[in-house]
């Protein structure tokens, strides 16, 4: 396998290939926007890293590639989207870690790929002190068994499902501001915030310091654990959700039973 380095407004300059290591290093002192379009290409890994303080593709112009890991720690902004040409490839594990000041990373599949040019495992982290968003575009592919895990200090936009997009299997967050108005199976929330909005999670475990804010009209089972907490209050409407299941020391809000019409539409209340 070949190292290839990116240290110039010119992503594609030292011309990265199959299998390669790219590496868009700390020295390079520009936005790398040029001849981002590598379409095909199926890297090993694409790694930018802690100290390059600038961007990374732009909006309208992501990086157009597919790796077996993806690491972006950078201080900047970063459009990243998985893009097969139509042959064999997916973006396997991707962790942003990105160095705060706000920045932004948006990920996404080209709407002309492959059913195998997917998103696998995901991890979104910060530094302590540290906050920046990741935006989940309406276009990502997920494979069957995606998921996406987050920590303290990220705000994670995930974008309702449109086009080639599809539903995300899991979702783990463990800390940060979640925004969902993608469909999503399995969530486990804990220390964090989660907002459903316009799309259905099937399954959802509020685990300790965990807020479901859950405004969709109908899910199967929320259950909610010591600790806690189900907030029905910021969207009214009637909702068919099959079982709210409130351990002892959950908490719930705003829960009213002439609106809650699930089938069976039953409330397990423990506490």
């Amino acid at each position: 396998m070949a190292v290839i380095l990116v240290n110039t407004v010119d992503f594609a300059a030292n011309t990265p290939i199959d299998d390669s290591d790219v590496i868009v290093q700390d020295a390079t002192a520009v936005d790398v926007t040029t001849n981002v379009d590598q379409q095909g290409d199926y890297y090993d890994s694409l790694d930018v890293v802690r100290g390059f303080m600038h961007n990374l593709g732009a909006s309208g112009s992501p990086v157009r590639c597919n790796t077996n890991k993806l690491r972006l720690r950078h201080g900047g902004n970063a459009w990243i989207t998985a893009d097969d040409a139509n042959t064999a490839g997916q973006m396997d594990d991707y962790l942003v870690d990105l160095m705060g000041g706000g920045y932004t990373a948006y990920l996404a599949t080209a709407t002309d790929t492959i059913a195998d040019s997917n998103w696998h495992r995901g991890h979104f982290r910060a530094d302590s002190g540290v906050s920046f968003t990741v935006v989940c575009e309406a276009s990502m592919i997920f494979d069957a068994n995606a998921s996406i895990s987050t920590g303290p200090g990220v705000k994670v936009q995930l974008t309702a499902e449109t086009g080639n997009g599809n539903a995300l299997p899991k979702l783990k967050a463990t800390g940060g501001i979640i925004e969902s108005d993608k469909t999503i199976t399995d969530v486990y929330i804990e220390n964090c915030t989660f907002r459903q909005r316009t799309n259905p999670a099937t399954y959802v475990t509020v685990g300790p310091g965990g807020v479901c804010k859950y405004w969709h009209t109908a899910g199967t089972i929320i259950e909610v654990l010591a600790g806690g907490h189900l907030d029905l209050r910021e969207k009214i409407a009637g909702r068919a959700i099959d079982y709210i299941i409130i351990r002892k020391g959950g908490m719930l809000s705003g829960y009213v039973a002439a609106q809650h019409s699930g089938s069976p539409g039953e409330l397990i209340d423990e506490r």
